[in-house]
């Protein structure tokens, strides 16, 4: 007999996107509400969104996140009607702190950070992207829109951690943007909060 797949579904508490989103200024906090899809045996992505970028295979998720997003207003330029390539990149960064932050606070992701407060301490100077590929196929309405973002693997690496990611942004109307993201997590004794503390 075959053995099934099981997700785990977890709300990112109230607490913690106000705690994680709080290095943001108060418009550009775009992420409104998320859910946690731990993935047991790496089961389907949650809600059978596919994966981003060059079709990979969707049992290689180890966690994702669901997010209902808003931008009412840019936060650099005039309304440019859709949602553009920084917005994307804030959103990005908005959802993977909060499902990194989740990964730790459940001691689900091993990346040389004991607990939520280590991570928030650490999280702005030592995540940084290394690898951005980003893909529009739809313009969408930036002010009602919905976004996943997935953990595919983590490794370790010299002075890092490597985590490999993708995310996918989409609306009600059939807009699409998806991409790729490669990150590196600076091991303890190499924060870069050392220099600075």
């Amino acid at each position: 007999m075959e053995a099934k797949n099981s997700t785990t579904v977890k709300s990112v508490s109230c607490e913690v996107l106000t705690s994680i989103l709080s290095c943001y200024r108060d418009h550009c906090k775009y992420v409104k509400s998320a859910h946690v899809f731990a993935h047991d045996q790496l089961p389907l992505v949650a809600s059978g969104v596919p994966l981003a970028g060059r079709q990979k295979n969707p049992r290689d998720v180890l966690m994702s996140l669901k997010a209902k997003l808003s931008i009412p207003d840019s936060c650099y330029i005039d309304d440019t009607g859709h949602f553009n390539a920084v917005e994307f990149n804030i959103c990005y960064n908005q959802m993977i702190y909060l499902l990194m932050a989740h990964a730790v606070e459940q001691g689900q992701l091993d990346i040389g950070i004991a607990d939520l407060a280590e991570y928030k301490y650490r999280m702005l100077p030592d995540i940084l992207i290394i690898e951005m590929n980003n893909r529009f196929k739809r313009a969408m309405d930036s002010n009602n829109l919905y976004g996943t973002v997935s953990i595919h693997k983590c490794v370790s690496r010299g002075k890092m951690f490597i985590l490999k990611t993708s995310c996918r942004f989409f609306d009600e109307h059939g807009g699409e943007q998806y991409g790729d993201v490669t990150l590196a997590i600076m091991k303890p004794e190499f924060s870069n909060t050392l220099s600075v503390a």
